[in-house]
């Protein structure tokens, strides 16, 4: 069956249309020569008119004046003749006179035969009009507010980021006339596009933006820093930005000049620290063998009044430094869970002799709902805690000292605890509360002369209790006591996290296979002898590229890689080893063996490959434990297993040095003891040689030497001072390196006496 076609509509009757045309809410209009043949009744009410009464006249009187009605049909009929549509928006004339706004749409019936007519159509729009009046009044009168604002506005579209308008200091502030970014993108002034990304993105999530720094560019093509506020409205009918740009280039360039203060400062401070330490270091030491020797009751005083005051300096020098990292923001905190009970237990310890010695009691209360484990950073809050305890025993004549340690409340994250440090001591005025936490300050200048101090504890117990989240609180008055109080608040203490005293419990080790990386003599000596001590199986290498061939003729468990040799170094073997085809090689754990245990330097090491670092001087447990996590049977990796912190002013670190005899035995530490000091003395000559030639990288090579085998034999200040004339040799600091290379030889002497006085002192004699 065929399909049937869809007919077509049949025409509308005209009596039809004319229904339809005079329902319309709009005026159509039917002309002839200009006369009305034909209107609907919207067009009479829009003019007010009857529609009998305009058919056959001209449209003349619709009209203003009769320029307007010449000028209409000089501009729209010559279209309409052209087969064109006219359209138009004027002001039309009611029969009362008033005038409105219309919109006007005409087209001729045929444009070859004029005298068949046109359709008009012809819509009232006066009240939008009205709207775009007002809107151009508020416009104005926002413009005119602008311009006379003494800071710089702009006014850009949300949508393009065009520039719409500018007051006459954001034209001034870009350095040019408007006419040259009207309309040009805002985005093209920014010197990073993406900025105004990140405005927007700020803009969506707050609802206005205030204080965004961002960089612009002028018309020059010069750039300033501009601060930034918006907010969004609507300017006329676009949606918009209106933002407050000012010009804070001067107050960058202040705050860049003050961060270079700030690191010459530090810079200078790490310096002179290091310039003073060296020769307090050599007076302190030189009053403890003084004070181990035979003397009378007036040189002993004598002695013990020169150890006192170098103990003394070196805490100035100490707070000084600590300060300083404050203030620069290098103080980092850690995470170890710890037991805040017996932190405060072992202070309580410590301080009891100067408490009973001025018959003071001193008292500890712990809140029964405290936990035992915590997890923050032990060694800030011990710091601060031994800092607020010694200033109330220091500040109490008479009465007591209390530490109370409360529970405050805890929730999912956290858990606050509150420390407080109660005394009966000379107490503090009001308004010297202030004062206090300020450096090289006390309350009473006449505190200074009755108990000595720096001003400087304080300051160091709220600039780490910043860092820690904290604030402290002083309450009492002068005469009846004082008390400081802080509350914390710790993550809770998981299982996972180690507590800060706690040593990895490892299985005994089996006997592994390591490869010592090593160039140092003495250091090849002492690492090989402890490793052999243990039962594992050493085999040397003097360089990076001999390690390289002796990873590839055999295997080892573990490879002890030093990061400073000659001909390779330790990194450049670090990953070389890591692009050996063989997995199996690829793959051994490399423990990085190093003084300069910095944390550029350590991420360095890691960089290259190594699994962690064990810091020198090495210490043998310490050595276990990171053997230990190297073949998975312990828990941290990678590790970092620093040096623990010992006294700079030592001559001779007696327990680091009883530990290494201990662990290699008297035979082999006999054995190194006996190649130190024609090691040394050929040392110092080449490192002196070196100095007076001004060959930098040479001192730098000799001074790591001395490091590291003095490190080794708990020479503290020997190794102290080997590494700030690495350190200057390295940094170009070489004013006065000459100086500190002659009192390094000097030192020599000094520490091998110190080094055989101890042997001596051993029950084993020297063989």
């Amino acid at each position: 069956m065929p399909a049937r076609k869809a007919s077509a509509a049949p025409p509308l009757k005209p009596s039809v249309n004319r229904t339809i045309l005079e329902h319309l809410p709009i005026g159509v209009a039917y002309l002839k020569d200009r006369r009305f043949v034909w209107l609907n009744p919207a067009m009479a009410t829009m003019f007010g008119h009857s529609g009998a009464s305009l058919i056959g006249k001209t449209t003349q009187s619709l009209y203003p004046d009769r320029e307007s009605y010449q000028a209409f049909g000089a501009q729209a009929y010559p279209l309409l003749a052209a087969g064109k549509v006219y359209v138009a928006e004027r002001t039309m004339k009611r029969k009362d006179g008033t005038l409105i706004w219309c919109r006007i749409t005409g087209r001729a019936i045929d444009p070859k035969r004029t005298d068949q007519g046109s359709t008009w159509i012809i819509e009232d729009i006066s009240e939008r009009h009205a709207a775009l009046a007002s809107l151009r009044d508020t416009r104005a009168q926002l413009e005119s507010m602008l311009d006379k604002a003494p800071v710089p506005f702009v006014i850009t579209s949300v949508a393009t980021s065009a520039v719409r308008y500018g007051n006459p200091r954001a034209i001034a502030m870009y350095g040019g006339p408007f006419e040259t970014i009207a309309g040009q993108p805002a985005v093209d002034h920014y010197v990073d596009p993406l900025d105004r990304q990140r405005m927007i993105a700020i803009l969506k999530a707050q609802g206005f933006v205030t204080d965004f720094e961002t960089r612009f560019r002028r018309f020059d093509g010069s750039e300033f820093w501009a601060l930034i506020s918006c907010i969004p409205f609507a300017y006329g009918d676009e949606p918009c930005l209106l933002s407050t740009v000012t010009d804070i280039t001067r107050r960058k360039e202040a705050e860049q000049k003050a961060d270079e203060a700030a690191q010459a400062k530090t810079h200078f401070l790490a310096v002179m620290s290091h310039e003073i330490r060296t020769p307090l270091n050599g007076l302190i030491g030189m009053a403890r063998l003084l004070l181990d020797t035979e003397l009378d009751q007036h040189q002993r005083a004598c002695a013990e009044v020169i150890h006192r005051s170098g103990d003394a300096l070196m805490g100035l020098l100490n707070g000084i430094l600590d300060l300083s990292r404050l203030e620069s923001g290098r103080i980092e905190l850690e995470r170890l869970a710890f037991d805040p009970r017996e932190l405060v237990d072992d202070l309580f310890l410590l301080m009891t002799p100067t408490a009973e010695e001025k018959g003071l009691s001193l008292r500890l209360m712990f809140d029964p709902d405290l936990p035992r484990r915590v997890v923050g950073d032990p060694a800030r809050l011990r710091q601060v805690l031994l800092n607020l305890i010694s200033n109330a025993v220091k500040f109490t004549e008479k009465g007591s000292v209390v530490v109370t340690v409360e529970y405050v409340e805890a929730d999912d994250d956290s858990i606050r605890l509150k420390f407080s440090v109660i005394d009966t001591g000379i107490g503090i005025n009001p308004h010297d509360r202030a004062r206090l936490f300020s450096e090289f300050v006390q309350a009473d200048p006449s505190i200074a002369r009755r108990f000595g101090g720096t001003g400087l504890g304080l300051a160091i117990t709220s600039r780490l209790l910043d860092a820690m989240g904290s604030k402290i609180e002083v309450d009492g008055e002068r005469g009846k006591g004082s008390t400081f109080s802080f509350t914390i608040a710790f993550d809770h203490g998981k299982a996972s996290v180690p507590l800060a005293d706690e040593e990895a419990q490892t299985a005994p080790l089996p006997s592994l296979r390591i490869l010592v990386v090593e160039d140092n003599p003495i250091n090849q000596q002492v690492i090989v002898g402890l490793l052999r001590r243990f039962g594992h199986r050493p085999n040397l290498a003097g360089n990076g590229q001999a390690a390289l061939r002796a990873v590839q003729a055999n295997s080892y468990d573990v490879i002890l890689m030093d990061g400073w040799m000659p001909v390779m170094d330790g990194i450049e073997a670090t990953k070389r080893i890591r692009a050996m085809p063989d997995a199996a090689k690829a793959q051994i754990p490399i423990i990085a063996l190093t003084a300069n245990d910095g944390e550029a330097t350590i991420r360095e090491y890691l960089e290259a490959g190594m699994n962690g670092f064990v810091g020198k001087p090495i210490v043998p447990q310490r050595l276990v434990q990171a053997l230990a996590q190297a073949v998975g049977q312990s828990t941290f990796w990678p590790m970092t297993v620093a040096p623990p912190q010992r006294s700079e002013g030592a001559i001779l670190d007696q327990e680091l040095v009883a530990e290494l005899y201990e662990s290699l035995g008297p035979e082999t530490f006999d054995e190194g003891l006996r190649r130190l000091p024609p090691h040394w003395r050929e040392l110092a000559a080449l490192l002196s040689q070196a100095a007076r030639s001004r060959d930098w990288a040479a001192v730098a090579n000799f001074a790591h030497d001395f490091k590291g085998t003095a490190g080794s034999f708990g020479l503290a200040a020997l190794t102290n001072l080997a590494k700030e004339i690495e350190r200057q040799a390295k940094t170009g600091a070489t004013d006065g390196l000459g100086e500190q290379t002659d009192a390094l030889t000097d030192l020599v002497d000094t520490s091998l006496l110190a080094l055989n006085a101890w042997r001596m002192d051993q029950e084993v004699p020297p063989s």
